[in-house]
């Protein structure tokens, strides 16, 4: 989002991080752990025209064949990116190198105040502007505050946006796996009865999974050893994924969506997880974000500066995302 804006110099941002941003030496961000995003086509233009893709490039892997079957049913859908003409259906890539080339990115931006780690502790409106104080008692006055801090977002409840929240009754296990045989590029998405199970290629002939199960099945599958873990996963995922050799830390993660009750409000727009938050399946959530702070941007650098956050442009911007959300 921060990128997205500085591209327009007559702006000043500020990005206010809870976390300490990552350091070279190999300490990465909290939230950038085993979890890796499928990036969609559109997502990699997006991060072309910010001046990031060709360093992130190097650290994704192509996604070239997409197969799709249900378990116990007969039958597959295929989708090639040389069939649809594109360079790749998409790229897999490790969120910490995200975070790492976006925060590299946002130091050479002059324009882009990042404060971490720091904390909004409140929020309150003066005339046509927000007064955020910040935890060292710091205030900042703006005319429009982007809440982006997530699907439990405490920017969103300290102004009192309500969320709806539907338990999806599953529970995602993250982890990656290394097959016998080499991935060829291929991600599998596949149904089964407990949920959707999502194998995606990544570096090193890794493969990045993204199981999704029933809270009973999850709670097994995370306390069991690393042998009994691989075979439920080859029994899952079908002969597609062959034989499978080594299995790195398992995290899990409980899905439910998340709605926010608003998503503009005078002066404050609220967008990504922390508007909507979603189910993994089909790697949406990151790729809707990032359209989001794309629109936003735009919508502001067409509008005059004095009209930044009111009434008439983010009626604009709801009505541009409103068909894609």
């Amino acid at each position: 989002l921060a990128a997205c804006l500085a591209r327009d110099p007559s702006l000043r941002i500020g990005v206010v991080e809870k976390f300490p941003p990552p350091q070279d030496s190999g300490d990465f961000h909290p939230s950038y752990d085993a979890r890796n995003t499928a990036l969609a086509n559109g997502t990699c233009h997006i991060f072309e025209q910010l001046g990031v893709w060709r360093e992130m490039r190097e650290h994704a892997v192509p996604i070239e064949t997409i197969e799709i079957t249900n378990k116990g049913r007969f039958g597959r859908a295929v989708i090639r990116a040389q069939e649809e003409r594109v360079r790749a259906l998409g790229y897999v890539i490790e969120n910490r190198w995200i975070g790492k080339v976006l925060y590299r990115h946002l130091q050479q931006c002059a324009n882009v105040d990042f404060r971490a780690p720091a904390e909004v502790v409140a929020l309150r409106y003066e005339a046509d502007t927000v007064l955020a104080t910040l935890d060292n008692q710091q205030q900042v006055r703006t005319p429009l505050v982007i809440i982006a801090d997530g699907a439990q977002s405490h920017t969103r409840q300290m102004l009192g946006i309500g969320a709806t929240v539907t338990d999806y009754e599953q529970v995602a296990i993250v982890t990656a796996v290394t097959p016998d045989k080499p991935h060829h590029n291929i991600a599998l998405e596949r149904f089964t009865d407990t949920g959707p199970l999502a194998i995606l290629p990544q570096t090193d002939n890794r493969l990045g999974l993204t199981w999704c199960v029933d809270k009973p099945t999850a709670d097994e599958l995370m306390a069991a050893d690393d042998a009994t873990f691989l075979r439920a996963l080859e029994n899952a995922a079908g002969e597609g994924i062959g034989q499978l050799e080594k299995v790195g830390k398992r995290f899990s993660y409980p899905l439910s969506l998340t709605l926010a009750e608003e998503q503009i409000r005078p002066n404050v727009v609220v967008l990504g997880n922390a508007a909507h938050g979603l189910h993994p399946v089909a790697g949406q959530g990151f790729n809707l974000g990032l359209r989001d702070a794309w629109e936003l941007g735009e919508v502001i650098k067409r509008v005059p500066r004095a009209e930044i956050g009111n009434a008439a442009m983010l009626a604009r911007y709801r009505e541009g995302r409103s068909p894609d959300t």
